[in-house]
């Protein structure tokens, strides 16, 4: 049974003909408590790369799942001897499927956990955790992808809160990332539409009537975007002049979709030829900026390794205890 004594976290969707739920953006999951062998019928919609599930046993790692193209069954714990806590959260991004809960078996119960602060982190690869467990690999897959092992997972952590991500890698304000060579922005799907037009992204991955069915109330939205803008302005004047003027837009928005919600700019672990624009755009808004600390063992495609991760989601939770 499905909504039997489960608690959602992170961003979880419903699609209103459906029983079961779909999980697609980055620490999206749930929490059940059970005993014994508990398997779940899980539907996946990869697009290129398998999509991955961890699964943690009282909030500690116990396995990570592949979950492949086509309707399954996988077994999320096995030979618990004692009722135990179990959270399954996705840790591969949005970009490349989504996961259907279909179905959960096995002998469970009722369970008070309270609920936690949000952080709601919006953001590019970084935020996904992309590359941070490839080691020294020459390609990418979503297998060497870990959002639990991001900056925002370790500071939403620290913070003992719970960590809500929507992020895509490659994304950005103006642009995507593109190559050197390219003289054109790659406007697809930039994250400032994406959030604006909630109905739009969800049709980006489904069909049928989907809603939000884990509410979003969060305390602090950190945004993390511009990398890849970066790649396509090359310090161009012009480029810097619409970056500015769309991430303070950006920003604006922002305010009024959450106006509870405290806005942080937290940036530079991969590049800073945009963190004074950022800077400049947060101190007219009223908004904070965090410089976070630069990477400088990267690894895969010029991504940080965990050990930087750590350090910026540690700097990030210091930063937002100071008041």
């Amino acid at each position: 049974m499905i909504n039997t004594a489960i608690k959602y976290v992170g961003l979880v969707w419903k699609n209103i003909d459906r029983k079961g739920f779909y999980l697609d953006n980055s620490c999206g999951g749930f929490i059940i408590k059970g005993v014994g062998k508990i398997t779940a019928t899980i539907n996946g919609s990869s697009q290129e790369e398998n999509n991955f599930l961890k699964v943690f046993v009282d909030n500690k790692p116990y396995k990570i799942i592949e979950v492949t193209k086509g309707q399954k069954e996988y077994v999320l714990c096995d030979k618990l001897d004692e009722y135990k806590l179990i959270k399954v959260i996705k840790i591969s991004e949005a970009q490349y499927g989504a996961v259907e809960i279909v179905d959960i078996s096995g002998r469970r119960m009722d369970f008070n956990l309270p609920s936690k602060e949000q952080i709601l982190f919006i953001g590019d690869s970084l935020t996904c955790g992309y590359g941070v467990a490839s080691g020294n690999n020459e390609y990418f897959s979503t297998k060497f992808e870990d959002a639990t092992k991001s900056y925002a997972y370790v500071a939403a952590k620290e913070l003992d809160m719970e960590p809500v991500i929507l992020a895509e890698s490659g994304n950005g304000i103006t642009s995507r990332y593109v190559e050197d060579t390219c003289e054109n922005p790659n406007t697809d799907g930039l994250m400032p539409k994406s959030i604006m037009d909630m109905d739009n992204y969800l049709k980006k991955y489904f069909d049928g009537d989907f809603y939000l069915f884990h509410a979003l109330n969060p305390k602090y939205i950190i945004v993390n975007l511009g990398t890849n803008d970066a790649s396509y302005i090359r310090n161009t004047m012009s480029k810097k002049a619409f970056f500015k003027l769309e991430f303070t837009n950006f920003i604006r928005n922002l305010k009024g979709l959450y106006p509870k919600s405290e806005i942080c700019v937290a940036y530079g672990m991969m590049e800073r030829t945009l963190s004074g624009i950022e800077r400049d755009v947060c101190s007219k808004s009223g908004v904070r900026f965090i410089s976070l600390p630069q990477s400088t063992d990267n690894i895969w495609d010029g991504h940080p390794t965990e050990e930087s991760h750590k350090e910026a989601g540690h700097f990030l939770a210091y930063e937002l205890r100071k008041k």
